[in-house]
């Protein structure tokens, strides 16, 4: 695992992936471009089932090479209630071979991930629509 990787997020001080999982089960999910109508679809998905995800002990976090202001105003747009990481020299994406195009583009993307570190499921590519259906199906199953 890459428990050591730090992407940006709104706040000055990221935090770290070994501290996010030491407290929680993580719902990562990547997407090609914030504002874009699959994007977006994803995005309010995760949103709509958050309170299932926390009930089984998950928290939620997008990731995109966008810029932290992109991020920001998609977040604020839709009232997205979790973290965008931000990753636009693909440092993270291409550690978790979440991108396409010679490395200048996303994979939609995302994985589950327990408390501690282990990974349980993970779908590359899946379908906007897909993703949150399947994280939802195989979090409510745990």
């Amino acid at each position: 695992t890459h428990t050591h990787t730090r992407a940006h997020t709104r706040t000055p001080n990221p935090p770290h992936a070994q501290d996010v999982l030491a407290k929680t089960g993580v719902l990562l999910f990547s997407y090609p471009k914030a504002n874009t109508s699959g994007c977006t679809t994803q995005a309010n998905g995760h949103n709509d089932q958050l309170a299932a995800y926390k009930a089984k002990g998950f928290a939620v976090y997008g990731i995109s090479a966008d810029k932290p202001a992109t991020q920001a105003n998609w977040r604020s747009k839709y009232s997205l209630a979790y973290n965008l990481l931000c990753d636009p020299d693909f440092a993270v994406l291409k550690q978790l071979d979440w991108v396409k195009d010679g490395g200048a583009a996303v994979k939609r993307s995302h994985v589950v991930i327990a408390k501690g570190g282990k990974v349980l499921d993970l779908h590359t590519p899946v379908t906007p629509k897909d993703s949150v259906a399947l994280g939802l199906e195989f979090i409510e199953g745990l």
